[in-house]
């Protein structure tokens, strides 16, 4: 397993869930059908629920919410999982 790969995500509104998804990659970008781990989710923005996400035969599929009091254009999400590390595109929390 190489990198992470974020489908892309859309603007949201505060407090709002949302789904993501996560595609694991092997170092010639195919799926990585192997890879069976739970990785940790961050922010730029307040706290994301959940905090983690887990992958089960290189896909990882969830619901998510970036808890904050504000509104923000460039907002990521970063994922962490042993020693890689993806973040998705910007996208806009608005209110």
């Amino acid at each position: 397993m190489s990198r992470f790969d974020f489908d892309p995500i859309k603007h949201q509104i505060i407090n709002t869930n949302f789904g993501i998804k996560v595609t694991a990659l092997d170092r010639y970008g195919n799926l990585a059908s192997d890879y069976n781990q739970t990785g940790s989710l961050t922010t730029n923005l307040g706290q994301i629920k959940p905090a983690s996400i887990t992958f089960y035969n290189g896909i990882a599929i969830g619901t998510v919410t970036i808890e904050t009091n504000r509104a923000a254009p460039d907002v990521r999400i970063s994922l962490r999982a042993e020693v890689i590390e993806s973040q998705s595109n910007n996208f806009a929390v608005l209110r």
